[in-house]
């Protein structure tokens, strides 16, 4: 049987020399002659090779491809993952909504503000609509995650100097939820400088391809010496919270670096290991749209009521509101006294009730009109 083996593997080396192609012997072949493996150079336009006409590397860097910066922590980083439109449309989405972030901890309580994160953030529902649910489909395929384990996509807005401090994203939401097992961060918006994302516990010799560290140019202290990755519309980065067996991988904590100059823009998808509030996986009514912060308005007729009661203070977080979390608008802010009802026109009271219960108003392209209107700034 050995004998029969070695004349059938000679045979076909013969075969392969007989027609001329070595080439095709040494691709089949790798390393027998001692050769590495080393990907294409897609930043400095270098063609990948091709084997049997199926392109083996990735696209040149203008289309979108797949880039591996790191196996500890498992991190990838996927160019142009999403186009300039599906980026304007996220930030126009969340604007609106936009309000401090909070910081969770590690037993998956509702938050709080605090220096740790100084941020501004929101929560977009799955398939919100359309296009969001587009990217969520395109970012299951991506990752080979079914879509139903991911969370909300959560829109956050860094101006000069804020940041998030190391942290691990592995936490548990809800026990029946699983853990975080995959963070997908998508760079709606280009930054002029700082902002990275950098794994603090990495070195030099982490990234896969060395090269890497001269390519991204100048970075802020903060991502110098590390893995990293520089904001830039569309990209996306996807790291790993866990490893292969489950346990945690420690590398991957993470940092969101200060930004020195511009404004980023980031959508971050969580993905758990097992479905997540499978009870609420389905989209929103075709006539939904979130409440409007601005707007005063009630949304119980039995607010007067509740009122003489005294429920807008014994229940102020459900009629007043979460002034400081992330949770929904009371349903008795008019009735209770926390907003103004203005004129059509008048952007300056529309404004302030916005600010009144906790929403940022920066960024007024995407407040005013308000959303929705067709008035003219």
């Amino acid at each position: 049987m050995g004998l029969r083996r070695g004349m059938v593997l000679g045979a076909l080396l013969a075969a392969l020399a007989g027609i001329g192609l070595s080439g095709a012997r040494d691709e089949f072949l790798i390393g027998w002659q001692g050769e590495t493996y080393r990907p294409a150079d897609v930043w400095r336009g270098e063609q990948a090779k091709t084997l049997g006409g199926r392109q083996i590397e990735q696209a040149p860097a203008s289309e979108p491809w797949i880039e591996t910066l790191s196996w500890r922590p498992r991190a990838f980083l996927y160019h142009s993952f999403m186009t300039d439109e599906e980026c304007e449309h996220f930030i126009q989405l969340g604007a609106p909504q936009m309000k401090r972030s909070l910081v969770v901890s590690s037993s998956g309580d509702n938050g709080e503000v605090s220096d740790y994160r100084s941020s501004y953030g929101t929560f977009l529902n799955r398939m919100q609509d359309p296009i969001l649910t587009r990217v969520e489909r395109r970012l299951s395929e991506w990752t080979h995650l079914p879509m139903i384990n991911q969370e909300d996509v959560q829109i956050l807005r860094y101006g000069h100097g804020q940041n998030y401090k190391p942290h691990m994203d592995v936490l548990v939401v809800d026990d029946d939820d699983g853990r975080r097992q995959a963070t997908v961060l998508v760079y709606l918006s280009d930054v002029e400088a700082g902002g990275e994302t950098a794994f603090p516990n990495t070195r030099r010799h982490h990234w896969v391809d060395p090269g890497n560290v001269e390519r991204m140019g100048k970075v802020s202290d903060c991502a110098a010496g590390h893995v990293a990755a520089k904001p830039k519309k569309g990209d996306a980065l996807l790291f790993y919270s866990l490893k292969p067996n489950g346990a945690e991988d420690f590398m991957s904590e993470h940092t969101g670096c200060p930004v020195e100059n511009g404004t980023k823009w980031t959508a971050t998808i969580w993905i758990h290991e097992t479905a997540f509030r499978a009870d609420a996986f389905y989209p929103p009514p075709p006539d939904w749209a979130p409440q409007d912060p601005g707007a005063c308005v009630d949304f119980d007729e039995r607010c007067p009521a509740l009122k003489d009661e005294g429920l807008c203070e014994a229940d102020a977080i459900n009629l007043k509101g979460d002034l400081v979390g992330d949770g929904a608008l009371g349903v008795c802010r008019k009735t209770c006294g926390v907003c103004k009802d203005c004129a059509p026109d008048d952007r300056e009271c529309y404004l302030k009730n916005r600010a009144d219960s906790g929403y940022l108003n920066l960024d007024l392209q995407y407040l005013w009109p308000r959303p929705g209107s067709n008035r003219k700034a």
